[in-house]
């Protein structure tokens, strides 16, 4: 998004500066934010080195996972912020 240069900081569009926001993240649920190279036989976590896999001890080709291409971290949908936002509350609330 382009930020107009005569549009006031805080102003009331979401085009003004300031007024965007980096996206949330969380741990890739595919992963586990792990980044970790894993063999395409059967899930097991390979040595990079070797690239043969632990379990089936079958010669194993790189993965680099797919829901984060290999960066750990997703963003988070609206209602996860929303349930994040509410157990915040509820933690607070409960001390």
């Amino acid at each position: 998004m382009s930020v107009d240069e005569n549009i006031p900081a805080g102003a009331d569009r979401p085009d003004a500066p300031f007024n965007e926001k980096e996206p949330r993240m969380k741990e890739c649920p595919e992963c586990g934010g792990q980044q970790e190279k894993l063999s395409e036989c059967c899930g097991a976590k390979i040595d990079s080195d070797v690239l043969i896999c632990s379990d089936c001890k079958d010669h194993s080709s790189i993965y680099v996972c797919e829901e984060c291409s290999g960066e750990g971290e997703v963003e988070m949908t609206a209602d996860e912020i929303r349930d994040e936002i509410e157990e915040k509350k509820e933690n607070k609330n409960s001390l």
